[in-house]
């Protein structure tokens, strides 16, 4: 996720000092047969006192200011000086001046810039970067700066639009991996559309399993607040529902329910307690209702409370240029520990995918990976007490999208000896609006 992040922002500030002709190219003034001027004397009294006697130097710049204003190679060494002496505000007033002068230059408005994101004032740092960039359009290092400021001002489309634009046309091998990089971490932010703290989030994984030959429909739907410091507490109401192609209400042999068929309305909060760590505690309240009749009362008050976990290693992509086989290592882990009212059950999983990148373009990756599972409840149900080792992929057609598909094929052992085979075929997609 720079990685956001889910979501994480990236700043670079860099100021740059140089005086006199470093950056401005031959200033000192030419000599008239004669006696120099009294601008040019106290230029060469400027230039003769910066290094030692920065007082004095100050003072010579203030004398000639003080009858010509608007001398804007004074007003850029003073600038400059100022920055080189750490006073950051009297240099935004000397480029400021400078500029309003007539000074066009690339380099004082991206130094504008750099100066006022040191106040951590964002409005105008960006203002002054694009003018920067109105001036110098091939100036990557200001694109990159530019693209960092939108994404602090919580502009997170417009940030990835623009290190996008970095990756694509940068020849600095080095850069265009830190404008993918940084891109890819933005991919979900910049998807978001309701204005903050509100959002909308869709979750959805239909999968088919080999050894029943049934397909199922998992679906969350979820929408609320993110409050409290870092939005790290969320506030929602949620539509949720599973059903699969197989179940079949009852006759007089009785319901066949291979998968819960319920659909769930209510809403609930969680809280993320470490921003860093992708470990959430929930608690949702609402009711079930039995898509497939049951013979019972089709309502039922439903209460989850309980914890989870998701973490990722070396899943982001290394950007390479073009198609790639690094076989990098990868690991997937996932975990959760929830009380089900329905059933008054704790049940508890932990799903472990150790692997390899196999390929890998800048948004595209796949991974062959181990697979390892576990299952267990307080209910003591055979289904609920397994354990299951196999293999699979997983094909991310493109990073940006949220999307997945996925195939493995597992050994399962449940608590009571019995054993199968079974092959899973996923398509996983997850957005926030």
């Amino acid at each position: 996720m720079i990685r956001l992040l889910h979501h994480r922002s990236i700043q670079r500030i860099r100021i740059y000092a140089a005086i006199g002709v470093a950056m401005l190219g031959p200033m000192q003034p030419a000599v008239v047969a004669g006696q120099p001027s009294e601008r040019d004397r106290l230029l060469n009294c400027f230039y003769d006192a910066r290094t030692s006697r920065p007082d004095e130097a100050r003072s010579c710049l203030a004398k000639l200011l003080a009858a010509q204003p608007g001398d804007t190679q004074a007003l850029l060494e003073l600038g400059y000086f100022e920055i080189a002496q750490k006073n950051n505000t009297a240099a935004i007033d000397a480029f400021t001046r400078a500029v309003a002068t007539g000074a066009t230059r690339a380099d004082v408005r991206a130094q504008l810039g750099y100066l006022y994101l040191a106040r951590d004032e964002r409005e105008p740092a960006l203002t002054h970067f694009e003018a920067a960039l109105a001036l110098d359009p091939a100036n990557e290092q200001v694109r990159m700066q530019t693209a960092y400021v939108l994404d602090r001002m919580g502009r997170k489309r417009e940030a990835q639009q623009a290190f996008d634009r970095v990756a694509k046309e940068s020849t600095n091998d080095a850069v265009r991996r830190q404008a993918c990089g940084a891109a890819e971490v933005l991919a979900p932010l910049a998807m978001k559309r309701l204005p903050r703290p509100y959002y909308v989030d869709i979750y959805t994984a239909p999968d088919w399993y080999s050894n029943i030959d049934v397909a199922t429909l998992p679906l969350r739907v979820r929408g609320g607040a993110a409050v409290g410091p870092g939005d790290r507490i969320e506030l929602f109401g949620q539509t949720a529902i599973l059903a699969d192609n197989r179940s079949t209400p009852s006759d007089q042999a009785g319901p066949i329910i291979y998968f819960d068929n319920v659909l769930i309305v209510g809403g609930g909060a969680s809280i993320r307690p470490f921003p860093s760590i992708g470990l959430t505690i929930s608690t949702e309240i609402g009711a079930a209702y039995d898509l497939v009749d049951q013979l019972r009362d089709p309502w039922r008050f439903d209460m989850r409370t309980g914890v989870q976990y998701y973490g990722t290693w070396q899943y982001a992509s290394r950007c390479p240029p073009a198609l790639s086989a690094p076989l990098r290592p990868v690991l997937e882990v996932y975990g959760e520990s929830i009380y089900f009212s329905r059933y008054d059950n704790l049940i508890t999983s932990l799903r472990l995918r150790p692997g390899l990148r196999v390929l890998e373009t800048a948004r595209m990756s796949l991974d062959a990976n181990l697979h390892l599972a576990g299952i267990v409840d307080t209910a003591g149900e055979d289904f609920n007490n397994l354990f299951e080792i196999g293999g699979g992929a997983i094909l991310t057609p493109d990073r940006r999208l949220g999307l997945r598909l996925a195939i493995e094929t597992v050994q399962r052992r449940f608590r009571g000896g019995d054993r199968d085979v079974v092959t899973r075929i996923r398509v996983e997609y997850g957005a926030r609006f």
